[in-house]
Parts: structure tokens; sequence; C-alpha cells
């Protein structure tokens, strides 16, 4: 919420700002200046370094659209964590936040910020003026940061690759901490939230200084609780009105079919155990399970020490460590399997569980199948359903990250204070770890013929069951270690979904606990990315006069270490673990053949998938390079009313990268003393990341027109150029009498942009251009013989499968279509300062994109995926980009009284719609919901106490056909919060 009571006016003009969405530019400080602690006023230095310039001089200077967020700002506002203050900025879109494990562009407990919805890592995040390691898919993850900590939250919302490198393309976020707080402050709050157990923070920071030395130290420690996706009314419909809201075909009940494929029908217990029965197949909603919101643990800890050396040199260091913990990541109790036909999916005709289904449901069309009653079958299903896990829960598995920063820098002036200098040296990290549980492919095959279990003699049973060979000890079908798997509802005693006990359950053919924790396998990986800097600036003043004073000037260069590593278990890596059967006794007993056993031999139709039915294995990756740059900056006085910059960067990436330089020009016109335009225009670019270049990164992906998750590639592509884009804005600001405004065009041409193909285009051309084989009547009829159909084959496997059984898609990163996105930023604000003895400002802000047109989508062989189109204003699930509705904004009050503080806001997010033509929801409507917030100070000045009522009436987030019923990179899954918060500042030490 914005504050204008603490900022006059002439800085408010002298800063030229452009609107934050949501938030009234404040007062920037000079780098070597504190920010004024809150129990510790300090004189404001009429001298700034403004993010945007590496240049001392008056903030007025300021010709970029810089807005900041304040400390008191967010205090104000009840002290929002960074995911609830980022999801309410008008400026951004598609911030990751929120739990969504459904989508592969986002990460459990991970938070960024997206500025223009250019996408995360499109914007360059810094502390104190400096990187922090981002992940290259995402950006920088925010929510390490203690907010406790933060003085201010300035966001340069311009393309500023010119001064900062790659990351910057869309702009730069600069967070700034509260250096030379002096005594201690304790802040506690507690998050209300329906059907939950609530949020919880405690924060702390203590500051110390004597003459020559000052110190801060600061600590967050926060939980969330549990949400579940059932507490939700709106998060789990009904198949009928929902198909996509978490339904899998794939389910336990299964679906049974005939061994020719002839007849199909579901399992007879299917829609009295909780599944849905439509179109014969059985559906299971897997979000049950599920979570809104992880129980997560999270512990920040940050300190910083600043030393006068002299009178001309200040040396300042500071530390950061970061750990957030989700020790209960749930999800479905198991996963399906990709390949929904072969040796894991037939159950003979002998199976007991076979046997006493046919026995029990003599007339039912599932288990008739094939007519009479007999034979095998082959049954679509996962091994864990409507069942749960271990006491009929969800699967929990391990998210933890970890963030550590270690920075010193020197600043001071040389050469009786004609030059000035800040040498830095950065070092920052982050691992993150996750672990889950999947089947095995040949386990699974194992159980089904009576051979499972931890204890069975396999060698000798697959000779029983192949030629019938005399039983030994260990290796009898069904009998003692060597135990049946059964998919049938006969194994199940209760459904978690419904709390029905199934009358039907037979406890001689369930299965026991031994075998369910011998058919799965525990998949882990750890990525680790790491970052460090050196950074060398000098700047001073030219001496050279223009009619408006002397020019000034800035220059530098900086190196980066930039390295990544992805380390897997035994279990997920394909070097290790290739191929589902590893066992001869597969070849034995029919499950495989010897040219698929080894699954990257000649003949193989199998390809090197690893062990497990659901997550494909992946590769290990190690990367590192190193990245240079050098850069010079101007400022330009041209006129007593016109100010110019000019930056010009060379960064070199080496090998085919090669190296780029993008220049930069701004303007300043301060036309009256009421009114100012600025202007600003510049090539921005962003280096391909190194994990973009080499790597093969795996994950499972809904894939619409599948209906059904699939494993889905990404490859590296070590040929990828820079991407570049061209940025422009045009502003003007109003400030006279009582208010404040601004305006403000912006638009971005992008060339060369990084995106990974997009598997859902992939698998719709390959439907619609029928490159796979169809099954007609029991005839195979090949796939089309096209070139285009050729370049598709190459994404899908198994080749020239039917559309059903594709299992694995391969995209590639790509410099893909050119994109022109444009928009315009709108503030206003009147103050009132005096209203009843008190002051109150009224205003509004948002932003309103234009446009977001984006050329053809093509492969890395250059043929058509999908025409190009429009996507401003869609939910753009079917394409590389996040969704985006066009309009999205805050109408705000503030009332100060004395001690007392009064705000209201109204957050906005304008309808859009889902462009898939499948969708049941083509529009999602429109969000509209009210906080109010209250502030009183007791006990002179001690004590702060707060309370904040967020989505006042209880508005319910718009549907959407996805996982989630709901998009969680546009809207609030919480319903009406109540946060209660209590802050005490402690006086009389640390003083000077």
């Amino acid at each position: 919420m914005p504050n204008r009571t603490n900022h006059p006016r002439k800085w408010l003009g002298a800063l030229g700002a452009a609107l934050l969405a949501g938030v009234l530019p404040a007062t920037t400080f000079a780098a070597d200046a504190p920010a004024p602690a809150t129990n510790a006023p300090k004189k404001v230095i009429e001298e700034v370094v403004v993010t945007g310039s590496y240049i001392k001089g008056s903030a007025r200077d300021a010709a970029l659209p810089v807005d900041v967020l304040t400390f008191q700002d967010l205090k104000d506002v009840g002290s929002p964590t960074i995911t609830e203050m980022v999801r309410n900025l008008g400026i951004t879109s598609g911030n990751l936040g929120e739990t969504n494990q459904f989508d592969g562009r986002g990460d459990s407990g991970v938070s960024t910020i997206n500025l223009r919805g250019l996408g995360g890592a499109r914007t360059l995040v810094l502390l104190n003026g400096h990187r922090q390691v981002p992940v290259a898919s995402q950006g920088t993850d925010i929510s390490a940061f203690p907010t406790i900590a933060l003085a201010r939250f300035e966001v340069l919302k311009d393309g500023a690759a010119a001064l900062y490198g790659s990351d910057a393309i869309a702009g730069v976020v600069n967070m700034i901490t509260r250096r030379g707080f002096q005594g201690a402050e304790v802040h506690v709050d507690n998050q209300f939230i329906k059907q939950s157990d609530g949020d919880r923070n405690f924060s702390g920071i203590f500051g110390w200084a004597n003459e020559h030395l000052d110190a801060m130290v600061a600590i967050e420690l926060t939980h969330r609780s549990e949400l579940r996706v059932k507490d939700r009314n709106w998060a789990l419909q009904d198949f009928p009105k929902n198909a996509a809201g978490g339904w899998s075909a794939i389910a336990n009940p299964a679906l049974i079919y005939s061994s020719n494929f002839a007849t199909i029908g579901p399992d007879p217990q299917c829609g009295a155990l909780g599944g849905f029965q439509s179109a014969g197949a059985c559906r299971f909603q897997y979000t049950f399970f599920d979570n809104l919101t992880e129980k997560e643990n999270q512990g920040k800890y940050y300190a910083e020490a600043n030393y006068d050396l002299s009178d001309h040199a200040k040396l300042h260091i500071e530390g950061l460590y970061a750990r957030n913990e989700q020790p209960e990541w749930k999800s479905s109790p198991s996963y399906p399997p990709q390949a929904l036909f072969g040796a894991d999916r037939l159950v003979k005709a002998n199976h007991p569980g076979l046997i006493d289904l046919r026995a029990k449901f003599p007339t039912a069309p599932g288990v008739l199948i094939p007519p009479g009653g007999s034979g095998n079958v082959f049954v679509q299903s996962r091994i864990l359903g409507v069942s749960g896990d271990v006491d009929g829960t969800a699967q929990a598995a391990l998210r933890r990250t970890k963030t550590y920063r270690l920075g010193a820098s020197l600043t001071g002036t040389a050469y009786n204070d004609e030059l000035n200098y800040d040498f830095a040296v950065s070092y920052s990290g982050r691992n993150r770890a996750g672990d889950g549980l999947d089947t095995y492919v040949e386990r699974i095959a194992f159980a089904l013929d009576g051979l499972g279990g931890p204890n069975c003699d396999r060698t000798a049973g697959a000779q029983v069951v192949a030629n019938g060979a005399a039983p030994g000890a260990n290796s009898t079908p069904g009998v003692g270690p060597c135990q049946y798997y059964n998919p049938f509802s006969n194994a199940i005693q209760r459904s978690a979904v419904n709390g029905t006990v199934n009358p039907f359950f037979n406890p001689a053919v369930a299965n026991s606990q031994e075998l369910i924790n011998w058919l799965q396998g525990e998949q882990a990986s750890h990525t680790f990315d790491q970052l460090l800097v050196f950074d060398l600036v000098f700047s001073g003043d030219s001496g050279i006069a223009l009619p408006g004073g002397t020019i000034g000037w800035a220059a530098g260069a900086q190196a980066r270490n930039e390295k990544h590593d992805l380390k897997l278990n035994k279990l997920t890596d394909l070097k290790v673990n290739k191929c589902p059967f590893v066992d001869p006794a597969s070849i034995v007993i029919g499950n495989v053949s010897a040219a698929n056993f080894n699954c990257t031999g000649p003949g193989s139709t199998l390809g090197a998938t690893g062990p497990l039915a659901f997550a494909s294995g992946t590769n290990e990756a190690k990367n590192s390079r190193i990245v240079y740059g050098l850069f010079g900056e101007l400022k330009l006085p041209i006129t007593n009313t016109l100010d110019g910059q000019f930056a010009v960067r060379y960064e070199a990436y080496g090998g085919d990268t090669g190296s780029s330089i993008t220049p930069k020009l701004a303007l300043r016109w301060q036309a009256t003393d009421w009114l100012a335009l600025r202007g600003s225009a510049g090539t921005t670019f962003r280096g391909p990341p190194q994990e973009f270049l080499s790597n093969r990164i795996t994950s499972l992906q809904f894939i619409g027109p599948t209906s059904a998750f699939k494993a889905v590639d990404i490859i590296g592509n070590p040929g990828l150029k820079p991407e570049k884009a061209f940025a422009t804005n045009f502003g003007v600001v109003v400030d006279t009498g009582g208010f404040f405004g601004s305006l403000d065009y912006w638009r971005f041409d992008f060339s060369d942009a990084f995106q990974n193909e997009s598997f859902n285009q992939i698998v719709s051309a390959y439907i619609a251009q029928k490159c796979g084989n169809a099954v007609v009547a029991g005839v195979t009829v090949p796939g089309a013989a096209t070139s285009s159909c050729d370049a598709l084959r190459s994404h899908v496997f198994p080749v020239f499968t039917p559309n059903a059984g594709i299992s694995r898609i391969d995209t590639n990163v790509i410099n893909g279509s050119d994109i022109l996105t444009s928009g315009v930023d709108l503030y206003a604000q009147y103050t009132f300062d005096s209203v009843f003895d008190g002051e109150l400002s009224i205003g509004a802000q948002g932003t309103y994109t234009l446009n977001y047109k984006s050329d053809d989508f093509v492969d890395i062989g250059g043929a058509l995926l999908a025409a190009g189109r429009e996507t401003a204003g869609q939910l753009n699930t079917s394409n590389p980009f996040f969704p985006l509705p066009k309009t999205k904004g805050n109408v705000f009050a503030k009332y100060t009284h004395g001690s007392q503080h009064f705000t209201y806001e109204l957050h906005y997010t304008s309808k859009y719609k889902d462009e898939r033509p499948e969708s049941v929801f083509q529009n999602i409507d429109s969000f509209v919901t009210h906080d109010l917030h209250y502030n009183v100070t007791l006990f002179n000045d001690s004590t702060q106490v707060s309370l904040s009522v967020i989505n006042l009436l209880d508005e319910d987030p718009p549907q959407t056909y996805t996982n989630l019923n709901y998009d969680p990179y546009t809207h609030s899954a919480f319903g009406r919060m109540v946060k209660l918060g209590l802050t005490y500042t402690f006086t009389g030490f640390g003083k000077k």
C-alpha cells in the first residue's frame, strides 16, 4: 500500500517515479548512506544512487521508471510474505509462489517475481545491488530473504542489460537491507485460514553501532500449514463438470480390457468405492489426496557489518542462510504407468484376484471379458488408488531448499573525493532436494504372475510359470514369499475417498504392505546452483560542462562464474539403470523379448526409460562457465530541464554463444514544475543459461490431447544464441498540489526468444496430422508419410505408436518465436492533508497489457507446430507462455490519525480466456477481493498492533479447466484470511 506521509513531494518528483503496481515510489538513498530505521532516524543525503544507474546525483536526474516499496509500506498492509506481496503487484503476472505439482514450470516452496509476464528468469534480482543465484528455468527464489531485514524493495521496470547484463531483460528488482539499524525489534503474527491450522511468523532484528562500526542480525521463522484440496469445495469438481479437474482414467479400481482389446469394461466396484464411471472407463480423482499449500517450515538468517576503514573507505560484509523444508509434500498414493499395455499390465486367467472377482460378479461386463468370463485381461491401473497409501493417506515426499550467500564490498572515494569506487565479491548458492516413490515396471510384471515380494526365488519361479516346471522352495507363484499383486477392487478393504467399506473385500487376495513396499522404489534428485561474482565500478564527474551541469560518468567490469550440478540416486540415473527389465527371469517368463531386454540394443523397441513406470529416468549434469562484462555510463545534464543517460555493455560468454553489445538511451524532461516527460530505448539480451546448453531434464506433464500424464524430456541445445529484445518506455509524471500521477507506455520486441518446444503442440500436431499408427477393426493403419510427420515422429516415443500409447515426448530448448508485447501502467493518488485532524490518501494503480503476440511456433528443425497468435488475455496452457490477464490493478484508501492507520485495498484481475477448444471454462471470470488493515502504535511508540482481513467477502477463485480447478499463477485459493500481528521495539541500547 502506498505511503506518502513520510516522503515530501520534492522527493517523489525527484524520483520521477512511474508507478509500482500497488505502491507509491518512496525516497531512495545513497548507496553508502543507510536507510533510516524506524527508531533511529538518519539524515537524508541529497546525492543518491538509483537502481538503473551507477552514478551518484540528485534523484531528480532519474530518467528511468524506478519504483520503491518500503518497509513501512509493508507494515501498513499487515507485513505480508514475499509471496503475498508479489501476487498483489499489478506489474507482475505468472508468478511462482503456490503449490502446483501439475505444471513443470513451477516448484513447490519457491517464489519468484515475473515482471510483465515475461518469465521470472528474465527479471534480475539483486541484494544490496549485487546478483543472487538464479534458477535458469524459474528465476531467483526471493522467498529466501527475511523481510524484517529489508529497508526497501526497488523495481526498475525497464530492460537493463546495458548496465546489469543478462537476466535483466525485463527489469531489475533490488532488495536493500536496513543498513545502520540500531536497537532491536521483534515481530510475531498469526494468519488464520479456514480449514487450516494457519500460518505463523516470528522475526527479529538487532542492530548495534559505535563510531566506526555498525552491525545488524535478522532472523525470520515461519510455519505454513497444510491446506488440502478437499477442504475447498470448489477445488474438487465432479467429472462431468470439469474432466480436467484431477481425474485420471488410469485408476484403481481398474479399467479392464480383453487380451485382444476387442472388449472393455470397468471394475464392478468402480463407482461404489469413489471412482467415476463414464464412457466405459473408471476414473480416479488423484487431487483428492493433494494440497493447495504444503506443510512448510522456513528459517531465514541474515547478518551484515559495515566498518569505516577511514574517512574515505568503508567495508561491508553480509551473509545469508535460508532453509525451506516441506517434510510431507503430498501427492497421489501412487502414480500411473506411462505405457498402458505390456507385461506389467497383463493379468492371466489363473490370477486368484481375477478368479475371485469373476465369481463375485458373474454378469458384470468388465469381468466377463472376453465373453464367457475366462481368459487373460489387461488392466489400465495404478497400484494404489481410492484406498490411499498406508492408513488411507496420500503419498508423502520431501522437498528441501537451502539458500546461502556471502558477500563483501569496499566502497569509497579517492583523488580528493573526485573518484568513487566500489569493489565487490559475492558468492551465492541454492541446493534443492526432492524424492518420491514410483512403481517398478519389472516388479509389477513379476507380481502379476505371483512372483512378487523380496524373498521370492524368481529364477526358479519363472520356470514354473513358463513351462510348468515343478515348484521348489520359495518359487511357487502365490505361495509363501512369492506373492500376487491384485489390481482389482476385491483387494480394497475401504475407500479413503468416500469411506465405503467394501463388502466384496477378500483378505485372501489382498495385497500385503510388504508387497506394496517392494513394488515401489524411491527416486531422488539434488540440484546445486552456484554463482561467484566480482564487480568493480568507478564513477565520478568528468568536468565537461553542458548547459545543465557537468557530465557524470561510470565504468566497470564484472566476472561471474556460474555452476549447475544435477545429482541423482542410482534408481533415477539412466547411466546406472537404463532399462525397465534387468532380471533374466523376465525373458524366461515371457515378460520381455531378448531384443528388448537390452533396451538400447539392436531391434529394441523400448528405449532407455529407466526401471520405473511413471517417473522416467534422467541423466546427471555438471556445467560451469565464466562470463565477462564491461560497461560504461554517462549522465547528461543537457539543459536545466532535460537530463539524459547513455549506457552500453559488452558481455562475453565464450564458446558458441559468443558476445553481445547492448546500448541504451534514456531522457527526462521537466516540462513544468508539475509535469515531467521521460522515455528510454535500448537493446537488451539474455545469454543462454548453461542448463539450456547441454542438460537433459525429465518431468511428468499432463498432455491435453491424450488426457494423461507422460514423460517429457527437455533436451539442451549447445547451438543456442542469446535472446534479444528492443525495449522502449515513454511516460508522463504529474505532481501538483495533493495529486501525484503517472502514465507509462512500454513495449518489448523479442527475437530468438528462449523457448521449450511445447509438448502439447507437438502431440496435437502429431494427432491432427495422423502421424501415428491406428488400429481399425483389429487392423493396423500406418501413419501418414509426410515430411512434417517425419519431424514430429522424432519427438514421440514409441515411434509410430497409436495416440493412446504415447509414453514419452522429446522437446528441445530452442531460439523460438519472435514476441511483441506492450502495455500501459497507470498510477494516480490524491492526498488530503486535513480530514478530521488526519491525513487521507486515495488512489488507483494498474497495468493493462495491450498485446503479447507470438509468431508461428516451430520445432528445432523448423517444422510448424502451431500458428502464431495473440496470447494476452489467455490462460496459455497450450503454448510456452504464462497465464496473462490483460488488466491487473488496485484501488486504495489510507487514513492516518495520530498513531492509528487504516488501509483499504481492492484488488482486481480481469477475466481472460482458455484458448483450448476442449475447455468447459472458455471464459475465466474476473476476480475482485477487498482487504482491510488496521495498525495502532502504543506505549510511547514501542508497540504496534496490526489486524488485517484479507479477501473480506470470502471470494472463491474463478474456475479453470485445470487439475486444481483454479489458476495458481494468478489467483488466491485461500478465501478470507484474518491476520493478527504484534511488533515490539526495544530502546535504550545499541546506540552510538
